[in-house]
């Protein structure tokens, strides 16, 4: 498990922040609550059991959650993370730009020893086919140098808001299925011959968007938590119903338990929701402020926070 995490100008972050088991990131806008799970996610992939192709579709959809693949991408400037595990174990990663078009990834030694160069990523040509039009395009690619693996099977997963875009549900039902998950969810051809995620209920067969994105979302968690060690989960309420949510909620608590979860939020409710399930020994919230400060509080400290998180009470 990952104990704590210190943040070195992370797309302007500078925070030192210590985890726990499940962890709400809590905040206004524009306190920085994406950065933080995206300098988790980045960090943790480079350190992970995926393969350099996987890493690299990680990282394009990561990228691409943020609206324009490629201004997310030159967009990130010299950085450092570094994560602090369980047992007293440190890792310190730096992301340099050494061209525009390239950001070179270091894993930092002691003083005493020089800095290992273990990946890179650089814009690359490649080519979108959609059903019967293809189109040229740029996209980030990952060169893994050197393997450095934190823990065995480390495969972390990062839901953003756009958590249905690109190939990720296949990806993610796709790794629980092999792992002996069933479900209602099922990666079926289409009618172009693509291989879709597909509701499948009663003998009826109908394309996962059809029944809503609350459903999907569901099955994308419950499904990670069985193969992922990291959970990463931006806007945690977004297209959820709340009894959805409380589902889910009851998931981690008692199933979850060999993962780590870090969600961020814009609901008070989602909060208050946590305290009928959790408690101080599993969950705790991270408040991010406008200045660049963060705090951490427990659940039994919950009446402490009084203002509105999300844009609702600002205008």
């Amino acid at each position: 498990m990952i104990e704590n995490i210190s943040i070195g100008n992370f797309r302007g972050l500078k925070l030192n922040v210590n985890l726990g088991r499940i962890n709400a990131i809590i905040g206004r806008n524009g306190t920085g609550k994406t950065s933080f799970l995206e300098a988790l996610f980045f960090s943790s992939l480079f350190l992970s059991d995926y393969s350099e192709s996987d890493i690299s579709s990680l990282m394009i959809y990561a990228f691409n959650s943020r609206g324009d693949m490629i201004s997310a991408f030159l967009s990130l400037t010299d950085s450092e993370v570094e994560l602090g595990l369980h047992g007293g174990e440190r890792i310190k990663l730096s992301f340099r730009r050494k061209e525009k078009e390239k950001i070179d990834i270091y894993l930092l030694k002691d003083e005493s020893k020089k800095d290992e160069k273990i990946a890179s990523i650089s814009l690359s040509s490649g080519i979108l086919a959609k059903e019967t039009i293809s189109v040229p395009i740029r996209v980030p690619e990952v060169k893994l140098i050197k393997r450095h693996k934190i823990m065995e099977h480390f495969l972390p997963v990062y839901l953003s808001v756009y958590f249905d875009f690109y190939d990720y549900p296949e990806r993610i039902i796709g790794s629980a299925k092999k792992k002996g998950v069933k479900s209602d969810f099922e990666i079926l051809p289409d009618e172009m011959g693509l291989y879709k995620v597909h509701y499948v209920k009663e003998n009826e067969t109908k394309p996962a968007y059809v029944i809503g994105r609350g459903l999907l979302k569901k099955e994308l968690i419950i499904d990670s938590l069985t193969y992922s060690n990291l959970l990463l989960i931006d806007e945690i309420e977004n297209s959820l119903h709340p009894d959805l949510l409380l589902e889910i909620f009851n998931v981690m608590k008692d199933k979850g338990k060999n993962s780590q979860i870090v969600f961020t939020t814009h609901s008070n409710e989602v909060i208050k929701m946590m305290t009928k399930v959790f408690d101080d020994s599993n969950a705790k919230i991270i408040y991010l402020s406008t200045r660049g400060t963060s705090r951490e509080y427990k659940l039994s400290e919950i009446s402490e926070i009084d203002e509105p998180l999300s844009w609702v009470g600002y205008i």
